[in-house]
């Protein structure tokens, strides 16, 4: 006696179903500090604040290693 096809898919487990589309994550709301200025995060490891004085300025991390001057001061 041979096993019937649709006894043999259900020893298997179910057929392949289409999935329903994963819903896009909603930006995240902008932050604002006291003063009123919007808060930016960047990760750490991309880049480093001037450590001029008075300057702070955010530089990407293979500019400093390459010795270029900050765009916010002019330093190296």
């Amino acid at each position: 006696m041979t096993p019937l096809a649709g006894a043999d898919r259900r020893t298997r487990g179910s057929r392949w179903r289409r999935r329903r589309p994963v819903p896009e994550p909603e930006p995240a709301q902008p932050v604002f500090t006291d003063d009123g200025l919007p808060l930016i995060v960047v990760t750490q490891t991309d880049f480093v604040a001037c450590s001029y004085n008075g300057c702070g300025a955010l530089r990407p991390l293979d500019e400093v290693a390459a010795g270029r001057p900050c765009s916010g001061c002019g330093r190296v």
